[in-house]
């Protein structure tokens, strides 16, 4: 049905999310507690939005994808398919 259809869309785009930030973290050499000071966020909140990446916000994104220098279009394609 649609709603078990929107579930799958949603872990896959977590999936998605939390890959990306793995593989720039290891292409850009950085340390994870590094990663997390440096975008001013609060480990335990980093986490819980690791867990659900659709909660970040826009500044957060934009503070992650500037911190990694992830390309604009890379992190917009997956976040756009957590609406």
């Amino acid at each position: 049905d649609m709603k078990s259809r929107k579930q799958k869309g949603l872990k896959m785009a977590t999936n998605e999310f939390r890959a990306l930030i793995a593989k720039y973290l290891a292409l850009r050499n950085v340390d994870t507690a590094d990663f997390i000071a440096s975008i001013g966020m609060n480990k335990s909140t980093y986490y819980r939005r690791m867990k659900e990446p659709e909660l970040f916000t826009v500044a957060e994104l934009r503070a992650i994808g500037n911190c990694l220098r992830i390309p604009r279009d890379e992190i917009a394609t997956i976040v756009l398919s957590f609406k």
